[in-house]
């Protein structure tokens, strides 16, 4: 997934910490899979990482020149990952668009 920081600064550099939720509360992941820093407005990475929930939390914060974290600059957000494979029914189904049949019941001749 490509993501890209809106605000951002094009040279800064920032710490990023990935949240799964899970029951009620957020849990910190650490992944090899998932950047711990990024420069730039920019950030690149697997989605395939973003394991065991579909719903995410990312903290990004504004690191110093020492590469520490400040932590009054850092901003989260929230989201949601797109079901992604397997049979979906419900809500989730995509509307097929197209022809449109009646069914109607065959005569018992």
């Amino acid at each position: 997934m490509r993501s890209r920081l809106s605000g951002g600064q094009a040279n800064a550099n920032y710490s990023l910490r990935f949240y799964r939720k899970t029951g009620g509360s957020y849990q910190h992941v650490r992944s090899a899979q998932l950047p711990q820093r990024m420069r730039g407005t920019r950030a690149n990475f697997d989605l395939g990482a973003l394991s065991g929930s579909r719903v995410w939390r990312i903290e990004i914060c504004l690191a110093g020149s020492t590469g520490i974290a400040n932590a009054e600059s850092c901003k989260t957000s929230d989201f949601r990952l797109p079901r992604m494979g397997g049979a979906r029914s419900g809500a989730d189904a995509p509307v097929k668009e197209g022809k449109t049949r009646r069914l109607a019941p065959r005569n018992a001749n």
